[in-house]
């Protein structure tokens, strides 16, 4: 009987520590960083929204200044009125210390890298990823929109 409540007591203990051995949160939760950074990749040569008017007031965690850029699976969906956006979509905000865009504060990002599933990013001014993966204060905050994109120009 001791034997069995040494194992029951052991066997959770090894079993949360093997689960947690070796693996980050990001790659428990997403893509890795290279693969984030693949995706990103050429971003500022993606469109903005149609009625996107440029470096605009930002709101919440993301600064002052923001300015947002949809790759053409996310851009496609937005001009067709789809419901959701599609696996592929990613959507880029860059965040700045004032409306000029001269200082870059970091850069924010919304991959959808599977069905129903968004990976959240959170890169510094120096292009590192800092955060990475199923955020929950990125989609806590974003639940509020369609498919979590919380824009009024869909």
């Amino acid at each position: 009987m001791r034997r069995f409540v040494m194992f029951s007591l052991l066997v959770p203990f090894t079993l949360v520590a093997c689960d947690k051995a070796g693996v980050s949160d990001t790659a428990a939760l997403g893509p890795s960083d290279e693969e984030l950074l693949a995706a990103i990749d050429g971003y500022e040569t993606w469109s903005n929204a149609p009625s996107w008017p440029g470096i605009s007031a930002g709101e919440g965690p993301h600064g002052a200044f923001v300015q947002i850029w949809w790759n053409d699976l996310a851009l496609d969906a937005l001009s067709a009125g789809d419901a959701e956006l599609p696996v592929g979509a990613v959507l880029v905000k860059e965040s700045y210390a004032d409306e000029t865009g001269a200082t870059l504060n970091n850069v924010t990002v919304m991959w959808k890298a599977e069905a129903g599933e968004w990976t959240w990013a959170r890169l510094g001014a120096d292009g590192a990823v800092a955060d990475a993966g199923a955020l929950s204060s990125c989609s806590e905050c974003h639940a509020s929109g369609k498919d979590f994109v919380r824009s009024e120009s869909w």
